[in-house]
């Protein structure tokens, strides 16, 4: 079913720990540290992102699907700073998927 949206989009209830490990899981977690997550979006460096995130996998039946970071990041202007929101985005109506 297309929903429409824009973002893939994780339940509230697993969303803390989906951040966590996203950024846990970084190639330099001394140096990606330009990040930060408001409303349910999670706002990165751009520069940094794609540097140091990793692809996210999705399973669906039995392949998997790689996402790269270059294709989850979509750039917004906020004041002086150009950062990305992340593809990925907290659902806060479902704990469930």
């Amino acid at each position: 079913m297309d929903t429409g949206a824009s973002y893939i989009q994780v339940p509230k209830l697993y969303w803390d720990h989906f951040i966590e490990n996203l950024v846990a899981s970084s190639s330099s977690k001394e140096k990606f540290n330009n990040w930060y997550v408001k409303k349910g979006y999670f706002f990165v460096d751009c520069k940094d992102a794609m540097k140091y995130l990793p692809s996210v996998y999705l399973l669906l039946g039995d392949h998997w699907f790689e996402i790269q970071q270059k294709d989850l990041l979509n750039p917004v202007k906020l004041g002086n700073f150009d950062k990305c929101v992340y593809g990925i985005k907290q659902n806060k109506k479902k704990d469930v998927f």
